[in-house]
């Protein structure tokens, strides 16, 4: 990872992956009490760490 100012980034495209912080998010807001996401099969997703 290289830091670099932001001014470099004028007129150019950039694409951010925010599928995680959105997925973090949906934990957060998506659930009540000790209710869990499920996937379309009723399985329990989670956030897996290594």
């Amino acid at each position: 990872m290289k830091e670099q100012k932001f001014e470099s980034y004028f007129g150019r495209r950039i694409a951010i992956d925010a599928g995680m912080s959105i997925y973090q998010f949906l934990i957060v807001v998506g659930r009540s009490g000790t209710e869990m996401l499920t996937n379309e099969a009723g399985e329990v997703t989670r956030l897996r760490i290594p």
